[in-house]
């Protein structure tokens, strides 16, 4: 067994939760997008905010699909806790068997230090790539239900 695939095994529930929080958080968002969309005094609100607060959180346009996607789900949210997700999977797979006591049994195995890095490395981005797949699939299920058919799944 590889080592990256360890990684992903020994990880999966973590790396699981993570994907599942991720995705509920999104699909929260996405699902207020009926009641803060269209015309909605939430647009009035950020307009009278000043521009450099608009620029930082890119507070574009409420009144669309695209730019409340763009300001509040994939502007804000979903980027921040897909951060605090791959820096804690890296630090998981980084300085996990050292904190659990098993590094010097990893290590005794006969794969170089690199290697076992790179290999952990790999698991990480496969979890973070798996977890974007799996948000990007839910998403485009609620769309229609959600009422932001009107978003093209290429601004998604």
């Amino acid at each position: 067994m590889t080592a990256s695939v360890k990684q992903l095994r020994d990880n999966r529930r973590s790396y699981l939760s993570w994907a599942g929080v991720l995705t509920a958080v999104a699909v929260l968002y996405a699902s207020l997008w009926p009641v803060f969309g269209h015309n909605s005094g939430l647009t009035s609100l950020v307009s009278s905010l000043p521009q450099a607060m608009k620029d930082a959180f890119h507070m574009t346009d409420y009144a669309t699909a695209t730019g409340y996607f763009s300001s509040s789900v994939f502007g804000l949210v979903v980027p921040v806790l897909m951060a605090v997700f791959a820096i804690t999977a890296g630090t998981q797979a980084i300085a996990g068997d050292e904190q659990a006591g098993t590094l010097d049994l990893v290590l005794a195995h006969p794969i170089g230090r690199i290697r076992l890095a790179l290999a952990r490395f790999g698991a990480v981005v496969a979890a973070i790539v798996a977890a974007g797949a799996l948000l990007l699939v839910v998403i485009l299920v609620i769309r229609v239900p959600a009422q932001f058919s009107e978003l093209s799944v290429a601004n998604l």
